[in-house]
């Protein structure tokens, strides 16, 4: 009776990770062009488009000349999301008054049921963490992330879409693919300057002025590279 049971729970096991694997099979092998055409303009050839072994589809615009992102590393980003109508669920440089970039670290995103709901709340979503391997400082990539590895079959109700914790636009329907174009911004450490000034006694209006030094990391544009240098303020620090 016991080894029956452990027989049958065994092929039950494999039954899904067949269906699983099939799955990701039939979502890899869908041609981008067809899922959304808009991401695939005349100028990029068909075979530049890749797939990753979840599903995961991307091109690259542009190489950045930065250096590569080891597993771990922790980026700037600049990232526009679209659903598959075109609606736009969030643009850093265009949001909280622009310029505002994601400060993300790689692997960071954990989904505890893959084929199920999504656990992700954030803007960073698996599939789009799973695509940011490979890339270089600089780099510009356009992503599509299967349903799954994006908001699940849950989505992302208005409610939720409007609280802080996402600042989304709209909301997101179930299942629904998600477009990013994402760009990793370049980063440099630079030396600055700090004048801390400190008075002497009430009589005398005289300051000692005391020059130290700082390492802050100044992210731009690859085209703006190397990057301008961060203000030395005290409010730089604050």
């Amino acid at each position: 009776m016991t080894t029956d049971t452990i027989s049958t729970s065994s092929t039950h096991t494999s039954i899904n990770h067949d269906r699983r694997t099939l799955l990701l099979k039939s979502v890899a092998s869908l041609p981008l062009l067809l899922l959304f055409p808009s991401l695939v303009n005349a100028a990029v050839d068909t075979n530049d488009v890749l797939s990753l072994p979840t599903g995961v589809q991307y091109v690259d615009d542009r190489i950045g000349q930065g250096p590569l992102l080891s597993n771990d590393a922790t980026v700037l980003l600049h990232v526009r999301a679209l659903r598959r109508d075109d609606q736009v669920l969030f643009d850093t440089r265009e949001d909280d008054g622009g310029a505002q970039p994601l400060l993300h670290q790689l692997g960071t995103v954990i989904d505890s049921n893959f084929f199920g709901s999504s656990t992700t709340r954030s803007k960073i979503t698996v599939g789009l963490d799973d695509a940011l391997r490979g890339m270089h400082e600089g780099s510009i990539r356009r992503v599509v992330v299967p349903g799954p590895l994006a908001y699940g079959k849950e989505g992302v109700s208005r409610y939720q879409a409007f609280q802080k914790e996402l600042g989304f636009r709209v909301g997101v329907p179930r299942n629904e693919m998600i477009r990013y174009e994402v760009e990793v911004l370049r980063c440099r450490d630079v030396v600055v300057d700090i004048d801390d000034e400190q008075g002497v006694d009430d009589d005398d209006a005289a300051a000692i002025s005391t020059i130290r030094q700082q390492t802050r990391r100044a992210c731009c544009t690859e085209p703006n590279y190397p990057c301008a240098t961060p203000k030395a303020t005290d409010e730089a620090e604050k």
